[in-house]
């Protein structure tokens, strides 16, 4: 916000403008949304710009003091120069800030005013101003100001100067100002610039936002600070580092994965000359003031961003076959993280739950079929592991070596086997019987 007190030096009429005053308070249009509003101290009247001009407007005449005024903003010690509107109405010592063209009483002459400001002095030189007008030499100060000032209130309150008696080349600058060169110009807004949402959090190691970059100027400058070593402000694309981004932005952050929990900040600025033709009104009755001249001006966001480690379980399982005192498959559910781990273990149409506590373990036997195969899934969270195998408790006994024939053995008597018996005697004294007569035969032919 900007105080202006009016200043007492007038002309029949007190109608001084008060152009320090408008330039104010563009800074504190200017200024970062977060910042406070920048207010300013009316500080006297420029004497290098002061003069006189002689308007009227039907039958009233009127002998006005013209000049630009000096505004001293508060904080920074910078002089603003304005010019005025509204003839009739004094400046106050009141607060100011920057409104529409469409408040004031302007209407749809607001644009040819703003074509003045842009077209004279001080926004453009005497020497160009002489060019434009026709001069054969550049005017003074306080004659390029009484014909500026004097072609404003000619759109802004209807008065008209009193051609032959004003000086000639005050009354050329008024002249061109007001001729057929000023078709009007639109009002430029000031730069603005807004990082949205205003905090964002996360976890370490992982890349957080994304930041909103919203801003009527080309290109602002972006930084992060108070970041640990190995943060990074990204881009769009995640990946590359930035320091400048445009309107639409996304911006994003990455915080190393072993950063102790904190926080920093991510800050946009812009920077940008603002022209002349702003306008800026008080809540209480009190003369509207317009810039005279440009001015830089900066915009300013700055978003936190803060990041802690959160805790998580650290899951995991293994799993044995074991036969005493209950045969099974053995199941160990481990923990190494830092938050419970919720387990479900899952055999066949069977499903069981476990909690197991950070740094800690459990044990089960699942009960499983011998000689049969075995599928059991142990799932937490993301994690999930298949234990699987054939379990083999039974030990197998060697078959006993089969029995020689004739030595009885364990096998039963057969009648095949009894016949195969009787065959091999029969067989045996028969061959005994022909070897012995053999033998008789032999022993009567030696004999004889």
């Amino acid at each position: 916000m900007l105080s202006v007190m009016r200043g007492a030096a007038r002309a029949r009429l007190t109608s001084i403008c008060t152009a320090a005053a408008a330039a104010a308070v563009v800074v504190a249009f200017a200024a970062p949304a977060s910042a406070d509003p920048v207010q300013g101290a009316f500080a006297g009247m420029d004497d290098s710009t002061k003069s006189s001009v002689k308007i009227k407007k039907g039958t009233t005449k009127k002998d006005l003091t013209t000049g630009l005024l000096k505004l001293k903003v508060k904080g920074t010690g910078q002089v603003l120069l304005t010019y005025c509107i509204e003839i009739n109405t004094r400046a106050k010592k009141v607060d100011y800030w920057e409104s529409d063209w469409g408040q004031t009483t302007l209407g749809g002459k607001a644009k040819h005013v703003n074509w003045i400001l842009h077209n004279s002095y001080p926004f453009i030189g005497l020497g160009e101003l002489a060019q434009k007008a026709g001069l054969d030499a550049a005017p003074s100060q306080p004659d390029a100001v009484a014909g500026t000032q004097a072609a404003i209130w000619h759109y802004s309150d209807g008065h008209d100067m009193r051609l032959g008696e004003n000086k000639p080349v005050v009354e050329k600058i008024y002249t061109y100002l007001t001729g057929a060169a000023n078709t009007g110009l639109e009002n430029e807004p000031a730069p603005t610039l807004s990082l949205s949402p205003d905090a964002v959090s996360g976890e370490p190691g992982k890349v957080l936002g994304p930041i909103q970059v919203t801003t009527s100027a080309k290109q602002v400058n972006v930084t992060l600070a108070d970041a640990p070593d190995g943060a990074k402000l990204l881009g769009p694309d995640k990946e590359t580092e930035v320091t400048t981004a445009k309107n639409g932005d996304k911006l994003w952050v990455s915080i190393p994965k072993d950063a102790e929990d904190g926080s920093a900040k991510i800050t946009a600025d812009v920077t940008a000359k603002v022209s002349p033709g702003r306008v800026f009104k008080s809540k209480e009755k009190s003369q509207t003031l317009i810039l005279a001249d440009s001015d830089e001006v900066k915009a300013h966001d700055e978003v936190n961003v803060s990041w802690a480690k959160v805790p998580t379980p650290t899951p995991g399982s293994s799993s044995e076959q074991v036969c005493e005192p209950n045969a099974g498959v053995k199941i160990t559910l481990t923990n190494e993280g830092d938050a419970d781990a919720e387990f479900t273990i899952e055999y066949g149409d069977k499903t069981d739950t476990e909690t197991v506590k950070p740094g800690e373990s459990k044990v089960g036997v699942v009960p499983v079929d011998e000689d049969t195969a075995y599928k059991i899934t142990v799932k937490s969270g993301d994690y999930v592991k298949v234990h699987e195998g054939v379990l083999n408790c039974l030990k197998d006994e060697p078959s006993p070596s089969p029995s020689e024939p004739g030595s009885g053995g364990d096998l039963p008597k057969t009648g095949l086997n009894n016949l195969t018996l009787y065959l091999g005697i029969g067989v045996a004294l028969f061959v005994a019987g022909a070897l012995l007569l053999l033998a008789v035969r032999r022993r009567a032919r030696s004999e004889a």
